[in-house]
């Protein structure tokens, strides 16, 4: 998917994360962030602690994109395949929040989108 604030997905990614606190940065400029430089990121704590913190992200992001969002889940996908699929961006520090939007796409239908019926 194309980073651009025509895709909803990508527009509710990076305003959850400002909401968030994890990134500061304008639309446009977050496209390349890493995941390694959002507050929650500890350099140096162990896997299963990092894989913590990203499943509470994860889980915070969902309540977002359900409840602020008002998005529902894609065909196939649930509650925890989402939360699932984000924690594995989030605990990849050379991941970007492109690539998070990416799974945001994947998983959630937003009321602003198209359906293909």
């Amino acid at each position: 998917m194309k980073w651009t604030n025509n895709n909803r997905a990508c527009v509710a990614t990076w305003s959850a994360l400002l909401v968030l606190d994890q990134n500061s940065e304008g639309f446009a400029e977050s496209e390349n962030v890493k995941i390694g430089t959002f507050k929650f990121w500890v350099k140096g704590e162990s896997g299963e602690l990092r894989k913590s913190r990203a499943m509470q992200l994860a889980t915070m992001l969902d309540n977002i994109m359900q409840n602020f969002e008002f998005a529902k889940y894609e065909e196939g996908s649930d509650k925890p395949g989402a939360i699932n699929a984000m924690c594995g961006v989030l605990t990849e520090d050379a991941k970007t929040i492109a690539e998070l939007g990416d799974v945001i796409d994947d998983n959630y239908f937003f009321p602003s989108e198209k359906t293909n019926a």
